[in-house]
């Protein structure tokens, strides 16, 4: 932060910021005042979260970035020290301050998944996190792997809109359109047992996925489908660590 020229001495009187995710209103701060020079430095600034803010940010939260907007308005206090500068209104002697209201700003910045959990989530909360990274190979590889993250990306969005039964349609559809399916998907695990096991493993997680893209024929949840969020949490986290498990073999 710097005046934004030689011969003006300021104070931020009142900046107001606004922290935004998916078009909601998270957080909010407010600084000042602040006495600053033509010479830049740095300004921080707290935003206090609320554990529901936060798990509105976790159900919304797609991709391995978390992207944020932050509004920016503020009300300046400035002075002249010398003529010539055009910031402030000629009338205004020089030496005499006045207050400036500034134009509302928007800057856009993201946050890694990563660093959002071991940087933001784990210190203030009773639980661990761990992340996952999904390698995907180059090549003529690609392709098969593209399809199958397209379907995981859209399962993340329906998590995101609270579609339960949409995460584990898209869950199932990552599965099916992984390279080698539906008996071949392990083939290249070199030790006979291992990849007996995988296999079994894998054809479990597509059982469990299947199971929730249909609605119950019986008891309490007859003609609903028998999933909830905390199922959908289970199918999508379940489905991004086999895909990250498979891309690597």
């Amino acid at each position: 932060m710097k005046t934004p020229a030689e011969g003006i001495e300021a104070e931020v009187h009142r900046l107001a910021l606004t922290l935004l995710f998916d078009g909601e209103r998270v957080s909010g701060a407010e600084l000042g005042p602040i006495r600053i020079s033509p010479y830049a430095y740095t300004v921080a600034a707290a935003f206090p979260v609320s554990p529901r803010a936060l798990t509105f940010i976790g159900d919304r939260a797609t991709g391995e970035v978390l992207s944020f907007k932050m509004d920016i308005a503020g009300l300046l206090r400035v002075r002249r020290t010398s003529e010539g500068t055009g910031l402030i209104r000629p009338q205004v002697p020089v030496g005499e301050w006045t207050f400036l209201i500034t134009d509302q700003k928007e800057l856009s910045f993201s946050v890694p998944r990563s660093v959002w959990f071991s940087s933001i989530l784990s210190p203030i909360s009773d639980s661990s996190f761990v992340t996952v990274e999904i390698e995907v190979p180059k090549g003529t590889d690609t392709a098969p792997f593209a399809a199958s993250l397209a379907r995981l990306g859209d399962a993340e969005r329906a998590y995101a809109n609270g579609d339960d039964p949409g995460v584990f349609s898209q869950c199932r559809g990552a599965l099916e359109a992984l390279p080698g399916y539906p008996d071949h998907i392990v083939d290249a695990i070199e030790n006979a047992r291992k990849r007996a096991a995988a296999d079994k493993l894998v054809k479990e997680a597509g059982v469990f996925l299947h199971a929730g893209r249909h609605v119950s024929q019986e008891g309490r949840d007859a003609g609903d489908f028998p999933v909830d969020h905390r199922d959908a949490f289970l199918a999508l986290n379940l489905t991004r660590l086999l895909t990250a498990y498979l891309a690597r073999i």
